[in-house]
């Protein structure tokens, strides 16, 4: 098992990696650019989502996605469509985005897993790690029984997590306002996840099931005044050595 023609995309909505220099240097990649994509922060419109599908690398040619800060994490929901056999779903993150929408036209980053339940037929459930309890309570029961939830991955043993998956395939998204805020610095409320409890779960994932695509966001949407700021550059370059690890983890499986 492994993950399945190990390319790099980056996508381009919000400059987030054009400050990320040694991570684009070090890894050969695809580079979308979305700069003059409208409609695309936060909220995407259906109009927007079907150019975003459409300008993505094939299926088979670019598993690792990065997508910017978190405000693009629903772009995840296009690259799941493209799937077509069944797959568990594995969001880390700190949010559950599996809100319905208060806008019945347009797709969001809060969003992204209810629609994921509506429109692909292959996923079988989501493995969620980050959410708080309380955002747990707040989802609709029809969507919370398709979703085992897993509060601490520091107190699951990586065993007994690879035994909860129920099919061979599975897909990976990882939002980076899971992590503690000395591993990343996001736009969002953060959680407490550190690397070492992270790693040894990915390590198995990777080892043991067919990889069919990953996913990671969560940077920091710096302007270019903001990268006067020593403290921004310092959070940038903290977010790209967290990126980093983490596809030197992925690729090496690869």
């Amino acid at each position: 098992m492994s993950l399945q023609n190990p390319d790099l995309t980056i996508l381009d909505f919000d400059g987030a990696y054009r400050v990320q220099s040694d991570l684009c240097a070090r890894f050969p990649h695809h580079w979308v650019d979305f700069h003059d994509l409208r409609q695309t922060n936060l909220y995407c419109s259906l109009e927007s989502f079907h150019a975003i599908s459409k300008a993505l690398p094939p299926a088979d040619g670019a598993p690792v996605t990065l997508l910017g800060c978190g405000n693009y994490h629903y772009v995840a929901l296009a690259l799941l469509s493209r799937l077509q056999k069944p797959f568990t779903l594995i969001l880390v993150d700190h949010h559950t985005d599996s809100a319905e929408g208060a806008l019945p036209s347009m797709i969001s980053c809060g969003s992204w897993i209810h629609h994921a339940f509506l429109e692909q037929p292959q996923l079988a459930c989501v493995i969620m790690t980050g959410p708080s309890e309380a955002a747990l309570r707040h989802l609709k029961p029809s969507t919370r029984e398709r979703i085992l939830a897993v509060p601490d991955l520091a107190q699951a043993d990586p065993a007994w997590l690879l035994a909860q998956i129920p099919t061979d395939d599975i897909y990976l998204s990882i939002d980076k306002d899971s992590f503690a805020p000395t591993l990343a610095r996001t736009n969002w409320d953060q959680g407490n996840l550190r690397l070492d409890c992270l790693l040894p779960h990915l390590r198995s994932w990777l080892r043991t099931k067919t990889v069919r695509g990953i996913d990671l966001c969560g940077e920091w949407p710096a302007t270019p005044l903001d990268l006067l700021q020593p403290d921004i550059l310092s959070s940038i370059g903290l977010n790209e050595h967290t990126n980093e690890v983490l596809l030197e983890t992925f690729l090496a499986a690869g």
